[in-house]
């Protein structure tokens, strides 16, 4: 699978889902793959998407809100 230069894959595998009411794995994974997110980090914009704090992501993920935060920043950039 290709890799960003970071070592985090382009796009999620397909074997595992990506979860929202209003829109596809497939979608979010397009998504994904266009904002050069890895897996993790379209876990987190997708909690964001679904209007979850910092705390609630890190507590749904099992990660500190710091590396949540680490994500964000990532993402935003």
């Amino acid at each position: 699978m290709p890799q960003r230069g970071d070592g985090g894959s382009l796009l999620p595998p397909s074997d595992k889902p990506v979860r929202s009411n209003i829109l596809t794995d497939t979608e979010w994974r397009r998504i994904g793959a266009g904002l050069r997110l890895t897996y993790r980090e379209l876990q987190v914009a997708l909690c964001v998407f679904n209007d979850q704090s910092e705390a609630k992501i890190a507590g749904t993920l099992g990660i500190s809100e710091h590396t949540v935060h680490a994500h964000l920043r990532a993402i935003y950039s």
